[in-house]
């Protein structure tokens, strides 16, 4: 995995491999994407960094940090990235819209946030200035399916 990574250039932050399919991971990187890479399809003459890359996501203006499996629905992964939100996703549908009409949601199925921001169950933009360096680091879910999410912020 290391040589992998280090293969994949220096923006790669996480790799994670696919539950149900253990020749494909997913990575994060600062540039707003998370790739998807099959090692199946890789020629024999290439290098491990020269492997397929298929871009699953990408949110402008953003970078992504980590991601997890849920290991209830392996199919879908929780990211955390240089935002107060915490985004899940559904590998089976690549690109659908987040219902909040907002571009940079692109792909996302379901979103969270500290509820210390939200007011009445919307987002409060005062408090969003007020934690403007607080962003999500890190997430993990425990075997029961539980998201545990990790934030950093100017405290």
């Amino acid at each position: 995995v290391e040589v992998l990574s280090a293969g994949l250039g220096d923006m790669t932050l996480k790799i994670e491999f696919l539950p149900t399919a253990p020749m494909s991971f997913l990575t994060t990187h600062r540039d707003g994407t998370i790739r998807l890479t099959d090692l199946r399809l890789a020629r024999r003459t290439t290098t491990a960094g020269d492997a397929p890359e298929q871009e699953v996501v990408r949110l402008p203006r953003s970078a992504f940090f980590s991601l997890c499996f849920d290991p209830l629905n392996p199919e879908m992964f929780a990211a955390s990235c240089s935002s107060h939100f915490v985004r899940l996703y559904d590998l089976r549908m690549p690109g659908r819209p987040y219902d909040d009409g907002r571009a940079e949601s692109s792909g996302c199925v379901q979103l969270w946030t500290d509820p210390t921001l939200l007011r009445d169950g919307k987002v409060r933009p005062d408090e969003l200035r007020r934690n403007s360096r607080m962003h999500v680091t890190d997430v993990r879910f425990n075997a029961r399916g539980n998201l545990l999410v990790n934030y950093s912020g100017h405290d």
